[in-house]
């Protein structure tokens, strides 16, 4: 299935970051979530009208996040724990860039990030 918006998050314990690409127009788009603010997330998500599908690396978190966004009707995968980022994408400022990375739409992310 075709989802024209691809959605990165990065998910800490505070806060979640996503960077959302629209697959049909090249734009990115960045929200934070603080908290575990998934109502909030998926609302951003939808909010484009486009069919997106959002995916993040399982963590401390688990599948939360996932059955959250499930049930809003945002499309969600769990990349493994297991997928080592290199050191280049490590840098500070940087948040969603493993989103990004993961989701394999790291060369149009770091045109913007």
């Amino acid at each position: 299935m075709y989802y024209p918006i691809s959605v990165g998050l990065d998910v800490h314990l505070n806060s979640i970051v996503a960077k959302a690409l629209d697959m049909d127009t090249g734009e990115i788009t960045q929200g934070i979530f603080y908290g575990s603010d998934t109502e909030g997330l998926a609302e951003w998500i939808l909010s484009s009208g486009k069919k997106a599908q959002a995916v993040y690396e399982s963590g401390f978190c688990g599948f939360t996040v996932k059955r959250a966004l499930d049930a809003a009707g945002v499309s969600c995968k769990i990349a493994s724990s297991g997928i080592k980022i290199g050191q280049a994408d490590r840098r500070p400022g940087q948040d969603g860039q493993k989103g990004c990375v993961i989701f394999g739409t790291a060369t149009r992310c770091r045109q913007y990030c």
